[in-house]
Parts: C-alpha cells; structure tokens; sequence
C-alpha cells in the first residue's frame, strides 16, 4: 500500500549494477516524488520525479548515483497514491551474479530487529550489514548476533560510529551451524539497515537483502505457492500461529522458544495468520527456489482503518 516515505538501503551503482527504483502511482492526477540518495562517497542529494498518472516510472540506480558501490534512498511522494519498489540486479558481462527486491523501511528506529537472514554452511564472509544515518550528527551502533549457539557481538560492531548523511557496509563472519541467523541492532540515533547475504540455491549463486521487521506484529499474509520457512527472533518465543490449507482447513501452531525458531510452514499452505506474538518478538519468511533465495518481512502492507457510520436523519429525505 502507498507510504508517506520509504526507506531502502540496498543496491549498487557500480558497473556491475544493473538495479531499478520502480514507481507506481495509482492515483488519478499526476505524481511528484522527492528522491533523496545517500552513498557512502559523498553528502546526500535530492531529485524529484514526475510520474504520470495511473503509470510507473524505472529509474536506474547508475543515473541516480553513478559508481556508488553502496546506497541508500529516501522515497517520499509530495502528492499522489505512489509505492517505490527497488530491484537489486547485478551482472558481469553476460554472467548473472544475482538479483533481489530490496524490502524497505518505512520508519527510522533506534532499536532494530532484522529476524532471518538467510546463511550458506559452506560460504564464508559473505555477510554485509549496510547502514544508513541520514541524522545531522553521528550515530554509534552495537550490534547482537543472535543464533541457534547464543548471542555474541561480532567483531568490529560494538560501538561502531556512522558518519552524519552516510551509508557504510560492515562486512562480518558468522559463526552459525543453522542456515538462518538473527541481528538486533541498537544506536543512539535513528537509523535504516539491511544485510547483504550471499546464498547458494540449488548449487547456484545469488544473494539476498534482509530488512529490518517491527517487534509485535500480528496479521495475516497469503502466500500460495511460496512453501516458506517461518523464522521468528526474540529474547523469549512464544508466537501462536494458525495455517490457512486447501478446502477450509486450518492448522495451529505455538510456537515457543529463545533467541531464534524455525517452523517449516506445512506445504500447499494459502495463508498465515500471527494470532498472538511476544512483544520483543519479529518474523519473516524465507523462500528457497530454483529460481533463488528471498527474504518476506512480516510487515502489514495495509491495516484495517474504522469510520464512523452515517446515522439516520429523516430530514435528508423530507426537507
């Protein structure tokens, strides 16, 4: 659903990018969106699109900051009905490295949980965490790995100071037996973040962009086909989930536990409602294909909104 702003950190603009800002305006007047880049070269820039009505509109990250190997966007639409979607796509020649849709971030936090990231057993030092301080002054951030083994800082990531109007990537190792792991990210100043993970699928390499999910969020998600694994982090666990199945079939599931959990969602699943979550709990889902490994944070893209019922007036009909 259209937001008052989107954050995305995640993509390139080096040469080996091939990534897209995709507008949608599915209003009925015409659009202006201001566009705000940060990279990790230079102070950030403003730009403002137009995007016709009941249209979309591409813009490659190269034009939007040509050579960054590491950026950031600020999507706010001035006027209109406009959602912003980025796809991250890299090539070398005719070889493809990969390519995923960067989720975004619609509000700053101090506090962040970013709750399944996606870990190949056999590939090493392929994590990067990317954050964005679009503060005037500096922000210092620890960061918590959080896994099937404990908790521990990585190196390198305790205290750590962003510059001012700045994106930086931190790259770690993960000392993880399980293929998903967690992060909690805390700062003294409001920031975006994401992590960059190099995956293998079915023996074949992509990568995947995990974003940060709010703690505490109930809803419900469709996801035909997908054959998702659940994963949820949080000091104590205790989520109570209900599996929507073919032919009106429900399936419920609590779920309970520390630090981290998987749930392989039950196949042929249409829907998945979280009933109740813990507060400092967060999920997502990850997808492994043929085609690739993806990331669904859940987040509710709409909600539910109440208005007032009109109450009878005779005098409407009889003046």
């Amino acid at each position: 659903a259209p937001q008052s702003q989107q954050y995305f950190v995640g993509g390139s603009a080096d040469v080996s990018s091939k990534s897209q800002l995709l507008l949608a305006n599915s209003g009925l007047s015409n659009s202006t969106v201001d566009i705000t880049v940060f990279s990790d070269g230079g102070a950030s820039f403003k730009k403002s699109v137009t995007v016709k009505k009941n249209d979309t509109s591409n813009l490659s990250l190269v034009s939007l900051a040509p050579g960054a190997k590491s950026v950031a966007l600020q999507v706010i639409p001035r006027t209109g009905r406009v959602t912003a979607y980025l796809v991250d796509e890299r090539g070398k020649g005719l070889k493809s490295l990969g390519g995923d849709l960067v989720n975004s971030q619609s509000e700053l936090g101090k506090t962040l949980y970013i709750p399944a990231i996606s870990h190949s057993l056999s590939l090493e030092k392929t994590h990067v965490l990317r954050v964005l301080n679009p503060n005037t002054v500096s922000a210092n951030i620890s960061v918590e790995l959080i896994s099937s083994d404990g908790r521990y800082v990585p190196l390198a990531m305790d205290n750590r100071s962003v510059d001012s109007d700045r994106v930086i990537d931190i790259p770690f190792d993960v000392d993880a037996k399980n293929s998903a792991f967690a992060l909690k990210i805390t700062s003294d100043q409001p920031i975006a973040a994401s992590v960059y993970s190099q995956v293998l699928a079915q023996g074949k390499p992509d990568f995947v962009w995990s974003t940060p999910v709010p703690a505490g969020v109930k809803g419900t998600w469709a996801i035909t086909g997908l054959h998702p694994v659940f994963v949820a982090s949080g000091s104590t666990i205790n989520i109570s989930l209900k599996v929507l199945m073919p032919g009106g079939k429900k399936v419920n599931a609590n779920l309970t536990g520390s630090d981290i959990l998987a749930y392989k969602v039950p196949s042929g699943a249409l829907g998945l409602e979280i009933q109740s979550i813990g507060s400092d709990n967060s999920a997502a889902l990850i997808v492994n294909s043929q085609n690739g490994t993806g990331y669904l944070p859940l987040v509710n893209g709409s909600v539910l909104t109440r208005s007032t019922v009109p109450t009878a007036n005779i005098g409407v009909l009889n003046p």
